[in-house]
């Protein structure tokens, strides 16, 4: 059944005023059917484990409507983890970082996710964000750090022969009590291990060292588009025509929220495509064009999907982006506890993070994602300002405020954090002007903490 007549047969029994309860249980029985089909669909033929854990995962994140699903081996001798693999809603930061994670780097982020699986796995699936909070101290390192992060409901289920190997599920908005599909795919993921041998990822992605897996597409959209497998690349040389990069890069963006129907892709990529003589057929003539350009990475031809008028980025493959790769340094980042160590690890990444999202495509259907890279990049920024303030490194805020005025407009955050430099400095006289000229852009609880701020200090 079509995902389109689920929802009629749903609204019909709705509209018959059957009880809420029976309807909730009819919508179980559709989703239930529709992942296991899925899961025959997708997890029939020759893949290699790491193929079958990236599809297991995707399964798994859109039957359960979660924020992110991972594959986790948790150390509790070395008191480290390793996260295996991750995949996560585009607005959603990722929880584990790159590599292995120490305790005494990220303790707040692994005593958390140890404590939340552990329960989980206790508890036979589900573990509410409200049954791990009373566990850590109000106010705690960890409490702070599991708000921060987002964590509000996990549910987890063990594979493989390891028992601190975890398949978890983060933030679930449906079936939190119902783990019979992650346990079957989990079963799915152990029978091919056992026929495969344990997932060779430990070199994890490195892009700047060239490795990736084989299910792995590195995508570059800073400075210009690039598209890394481990066959070879594809640049925007390559692709040449404009409709054509912006086509990729807005399916690719959109990898997490499944089949992207054509006439969503005709209005984002045509300002009018009502004015296109057979708008449909252009669509798919645009696709074969990628599609051709494509196989040289992918034979198959299997990177692209297209089913009954929408499209998508298959999710046999795991998509890493350069948002993602900063997206991971940045939690990285947030791991370390010494201030100062804290404010160098920001500073690279956001170094490593410096150019503009195609800068050769001037196309509306790109500023979802120009907007999602700068808003990533404005808070880091602002991070690296607070620990400045932090540190009293006055100095080298000055610089940094100076540098940050010529690469963004002017806004609260960097309004706020110039006048609280002011202050620092002592020069209260300059902090109060300051307030008064970019009042517009501050908000009344940054006005109110400035006035605070120089009052104590005068």
């Amino acid at each position: 059944m079509e995902k389109q007549e689920e929802t009629e047969v749903l609204q019909a029994l709705k509209n018959s005023q059957v009880s809420e309860e029976l309807c909730s249980q009819v919508a179980l029985g559709l989703d239930t059917s529709a992942a296991l089909s899925t899961i025959m669909e997708r997890t029939t033929g020759d893949f290699t484990i790491e193929e079958l854990i990236s599809l297991t995962a995707g399964i798994a994140m859109e039957y359960h409507d979660a924020d992110s699903v991972i594959f986790i081996t948790i150390d509790n001798e070395l008191s480290a983890a390793e996260c295996i693999f991750e995949t996560h809603r585009a607005d959603f930061s990722p929880l584990c970082g790159t590599g292995l994670m120490y305790m005494d780097e990220y303790p707040a982020l692994l005593k958390v996710l140890m404590r939340a699986l552990l329960m989980a796995v206790e508890a036979k699936g589900f573990i509410s964000a409200q049954n791990i909070l009373p566990m850590l101290p109000n106010g705690s390192r960890e409490y702070k750090r599991m708000e921060q992060i987002g964590l509000e409901s996990i549910m987890g289920v063990k594979y493989g022969k390891n028992e601190h190997q975890f398949i978890a599920v983060i933030n679930l908005r449906k079936y939190g009590k119902e783990g019979d599909i992650l346990r079957l795919l989990a079963r799915v993921v152990d029978s091919e291990i056992d026929r495969l041998g344990q997932p060779n990822m430990g070199e994890g992605f490195s892009f700047g060292a060239g490795k990736l897996a084989k299910n792995e597409v590195y995508v570059r959209l800073l400075n210009a588009f690039e598209l890394h497998t481990r066959k070879g690349s594809l640049t925007e040389e390559d692709i040449t025509r404009n409709q054509e990069i912006i086509f990729l890069t807005v399916l690719l963006m959109k990898q997490d929220e499944g089949m992207i129907p054509a006439t969503m892709l005709l209005h984002m990529l045509w300002e009018d495509p009502e004015a296109l003589s057979e708008p449909e057929r252009t669509l798919k003539n645009l696709s074969y064009r990628v599609n051709k350009k494509l196989k040289q990475l992918f034979p198959r031809g299997d990177f692209l999907e297209i089913k009954k008028q929408s499209y998508m980025i298959s999710r046999k493959y795991k998509i890493t982006t350069d948002l993602d790769r900063f997206s991971y340094m940045i939690r990285d980042a947030e791991g370390v506890t010494n201030p100062k160590a804290r404010l160098e690890r920001y500073l690279e990444a956001l170094d490593d993070f410096s150019g503009i999202v195609l800068p050769q495509q001037d196309h509306q259907a790109i500023k979802f994602v120009t907007e999602k890279y700068e808003s990533a990049r404005r808070r880091a920024q602002n991070e690296c300002l607070s620990l400045m303030f932090e540190l009293g490194d006055y100095t080298r805020m000055a610089e940094y405020i100076r540098t940050l005025s010529v690469l963004r407009t002017m806004d609260g955050e960097l309004a706020y954090w110039n006048a609280m430099m002011y202050i620092g400095m002592g020069q209260h006289q300059q902090a109060r002007e300051l307030l008064e000229e970019n009042s517009d852009y501050l908000s009344e609880t940054q006005i109110n903490a400035i006035k605070c701020r120089i009052l104590a200090k005068t």
